[in-house]
């Protein structure tokens, strides 16, 4: 039998996954404006570091890129959220 607690995770989880494979979806619809020479050059500076530098300096990086799609989500929820909001707005306009 599954608790309460398993199940609102299990729920929780699976809200997680449709919101990361929605943001996944448009940002894969992103058109690429081509090379970006900043990043070419970021990357080559990191492979031409020490090890432990490298290693540091990757984990910064996938810091970085965490706290980023952390943001991207926020900002997709209060997409939804505004949208919702709208349509609300809308139909009290129709209504009366």
């Amino acid at each position: 039998m599954i608790g309460k607690n398993e199940n609102t995770m299990s729920e929780k989880a699976y809200l997680e996954m449709i919101i990361s494979e929605r943001i996944g979806f448009w940002v894969s619809q992103e058109k690429p404006e081509g090379e970006d020479p900043v990043s070419d050059r970021g990357e080559g500076i990191i492979r031409e570091l020490p090890e432990e530098k490298r290693s540091q300096m990757e984990a910064y990086v996938r810091k970085l890129v965490e706290i980023s799609a952390g943001h991207e989500k926020y900002i997709y929820l209060k997409g939804i959220e505004d949208g919702i909001r709208l349509m609300s707005r809308i139909e009290k306009m129709r209504e009366g």
